[in-house]
């Protein structure tokens, strides 16, 4: 997998049917956007979160598959309450870098994201207890700059 952003340093989200892209044409791999547009919604993040891109040829065409992961250590329950109702809606992404660049993983059409996490919760009192998300969009682009 190529890592195609340095760390990132911030995660928000917003309904793909809240979303509103604005860009001079058709949207493919590399294109900077106008505009995004829409009321995202922090998704608190512990650390830096990381973002891959792996591609692959199917019919002719390359697909990529772009993988965006975060850990979350503080366990309350809206934690699980917002992982859960994220897994199970139409979601996008903006992502902010560190150094400020954002960029958008998702758009308003299909196909959309999809969340996966999972909470692994150590057999020793002062073991790990952490949630990690993976995000993934599956298009025939990867995350989509946003000028």
């Amino acid at each position: 997998m190529k890592s195609v952003l340095p760390a990132i340093k911030q995660v928000e989200w917003i309904s793909a049917a809240d979303l509103s892209v604005s860009t001079q044409g058709k949207i493919y791999e590399g294109i900077v956007l106008d505009s995004v547009t829409g009321t995202f919604s922090d998704l608190d993040i512990d650390g830096l979160a990381s973002l891959s891109v792996q591609s692959e040829k199917q019919s002719g065409q390359d697909v990529y598959t772009t993988t965006l992961t975060l850990k979350k250590t503080e366990i309350i329950p809206i934690t699980r309450i917002i992982l859960a109702l994220l897994a199970r809606g139409q979601n996008c992404y903006r992502v902010t870098d560190i150094y400020g660049s954002q960029s958008l993983l998702g758009t308003p059409d299909k196909p959309y994201t999809s969340l996966t996490y999972k909470y692994d919760n150590a057999d020793t009192p002062t073991g790990t207890r952490i949630f990690t998300v993976e995000i993934k969009y599956i298009n025939l682009f990867s995350v989509l700059s946003i000028g």
